[in-house]
């Protein structure tokens, strides 16, 4: 049996798996010139967060932490979940409504990513 889609794949780089992706009927190649489709889109903006108070969720939360600790983080949904934090910058593609300050430790700023 043959192929019924033929497609020839290139390869831009030792390090970049060699891999198609179908899309519908269509067959593309991921290569220098036609890199791997991304459906998301870079963030566009910034809301800063106060600790203990509930706002709209953003696409993501940035954290800049001076100190090390836990940080409890109410979702979008409703859930929280507490989780640690080192002494850096991080960056979380959570949908948080609200930093929870009965069980936040880490002495950090937060922002909502748009």
């Amino acid at each position: 049996m043959t192929d019924p889609v033929p497609a020839t794949i290139a390869h831009p780089a030792p390090y970049v798996t060699r891999q198609a992706i179908a899309f519908g009927s269509a067959l593309l190649s991921v290569e220098a010139t036609q890199p791997l489709p991304v459906p998301d889109r870079a963030y566009a903006g910034v809301v800063a967060m106060t600790v203990g108070v509930e706002q709209a969720a953003g696409r993501g939360l940035l954290v800049t932490a001076i100190a090390a600790g836990q940080v409890a983080v109410g979702f979008a949904d409703g859930s929280e979940a507490t989780l640690p934090l080192a002494t850096c910058l991080t960056i979380l593609p959570f949908a948080v409504r609200a930093i929870v300050a009965q069980r936040t430790t880490a002495v950090a700023s937060y922002a909502s990513l748009i």
